[in-house]
């Protein structure tokens, strides 16, 4: 796919001084503009993570972080939100 062909070869840190490439690439959703959310993973068995990528200048941000699967971006109507599918625990805050 594009979005493949967009993010093969890039890396991230590992946390240990290393480098990981995406494994796999999840389902991606327009934000406007020329940027695109899309779930990834760094590293075989790996949780899936978000990342955005600029369409011009092709700098890719990751957004989440962790141990759990963050996959299925869907962006608001006005570019403001980004809802996911998570399988985070919930915490209890009151």
């Amino acid at each position: 796919t594009n979005l493949r062909n967009l993010t093969e070869g890039r890396d991230f840190p590992d946390g240990t001084g290393g480098r990981v490439a995406f494994s796999n690439i999840g389902r991606a959703a327009w934000m406007g503009g020329n940027d695109i959310v899309f779930s990834a993973q760094l590293g075989d068995g790996k949780p899936y993570h978000l990342f955005t990528i600029n369409l011009q200048t092709r700098i890719i941000f990751q957004l989440t972080d962790g141990a759990a699967d963050e996959r299925n971006p869907a962006v608001s109507p006005d570019g403001r939100y980004i809802a996911l599918d998570s399988n985070a625990p919930v915490s209890d805050t009151t």
